[in-house]
């Protein structure tokens, strides 16, 4: 991935919000419309072609300052809404152009991690799920980690590093023998701490320990000093987006959030819970989201408490964590039971099938009972 312009090294950042932005977005907006119903030029809205590059160069400034700032501090409601309108302006260049089309592929992966970065999970794996395949080895371990597909980033990671240009002895004897220059032993080098980094990672999502995830932000810090050195803006830009995606998943990790809830027994249902999870098949679960582990602090106290979220915001998961707190509580009452309500006949089917799958492997049944008549068409 090119990047055009260096860090700041600023604490602080401009915001990317108010009038001038939603002007810039209005425009870009529109210009997405017609280019994709293919309006007859005649019949468009007199918007300048140029609004397309200072859209693009308008959402890097501010991505690359936020991740400047997420460096040095916590995120806040502004650098969240930054990243977030800055990955809406690349979504709506991008997504609707064709796959061969120039910096497509770099532009919206940048607009996931924008987005991941902001607190839009389930948005950032959609538009990562849209994107081609990377040949840039870097941006390939970000969109495995994105698309939650966990053996391939502890294989891809194992065989890099089996490689003798990736072991650190052998790297250093190649370059003092001049066997290859230095630059391209420091490449090797960097591309070696990153793959260390994912693995890292995957380690931490599979065990739930902590200083594994601090050793992961060692050697990413590692890497961006390197990457100064070197004057590298490409390895700097990076290890900074790796840095800031760790921090955000340490974050709300079900390892972090659910800690209240566990001792140190191996058969703890939680921890077995955040096992069975890290072990689906297909879409592993490793985190909450943030409108989901603002809650577990309710759940921890056994305060009753009422939600309140819009439709596919994750109530079904506060929910599943609120019977794991139950059945946590009530482990030595053997004819224990949760009762969870639903509206309707097909909701409860598919709710069933989801509380199955995620406390069938801790060893507790769900049954359903369902009403006397059929959900009709409008339902």
């Amino acid at each position: 991935m090119s990047i055009s312009r260096s860090f700041s090294d600023n604490e602080d950042f401009e915001l990317l919000d108010g009038p001038t932005y939603d002007n810039l977005y209005g425009k870009i907006h529109a210009r997405a419309i017609h280019r994709h119903r293919r309006t007859p030029q005649e019949q468009r809205p007199n918007i300048s072609e140029h609004v397309a590059e200072q859209g693009y160069n308008l959402a890097y400034n501010h991505i690359l300052d936020a991740l400047n700032y997420l460096a040095r501090c916590e995120s806040d409601q502004n650098s969240d809404n930054t990243l977030k309108n800055a990955a809406q302006i690349l979504e709506k260049l991008y997504w609707n152009e064709p796959a061969d089309v120039a910096d497509r592929t770099d532009a919206l992966e940048v607009a996931a991690l924008a987005y991941y970065l902001a607190g839009y999970y389930a948005r950032a794996y959609v538009l990562m799920q849209g994107v081609s395949e990377s040949t840039n080895s870097s941006n390939k371990m970000m969109r495995l980690m994105f698309l939650r597909e966990l053996p391939k980033i502890r294989d891809l990671a194992l065989k890099t590093l089996s490689q003798a240009q990736f072991r650190d002895v052998l790297l250093a004897d190649s370059v003092n023998k001049g066997e290859i220059d230095q630059t391209k032993g420091i490449n090797f080098a960097l591309e070696g701490t990153l793959h260390r980094v994912y693995l890292l990672f995957y380690e931490h999502a599979r065990t739930g320990h902590n200083d594994l995830i601090e050793q992961a932000i060692d050697f990413c810090n590692v890497g961006i000093l390197l990457a100064i050195d070197q004057q590298s803006q490409d390895w700097r830009w990076t290890f900074y987006c790796t840095t800031s995606l760790l921090r955000e998943y340490h974050r709300n990790s079900l390892w972090t959030c659910l800690r209240p809830m566990m001792d140190d027994s191996a058969l703890n249902p939680v921890r077995r819970y955040i096992r069975a999870a890290f072990w689906r098949p297909t879409h592993p679960i490793l985190e909450l989201w943030r409108s989901q582990s603002h809650v577990v602090e309710n759940i921890n106290d056994g305060r009753s408490y009422c939600v309140k979220m819009p439709t596919g915001s994750g109530k079904t998961r506060i929910a599943e964590l609120t019977i794991l707190k139950f059945l946590l509580d009530t482990q030595d009452e053997p004819r224990k039971k949760c009762l969870y309500i639903a509206p309707y006949r097909a909701l409860a089917a598919e709710l069933e099938q989801s509380l199955r799958r995620s406390f069938a492997p801790i060893d507790v049944g769900v049954s359903q009972l369902y009403g006397s008549y059929d959900s009709n068409p409008a339902e």
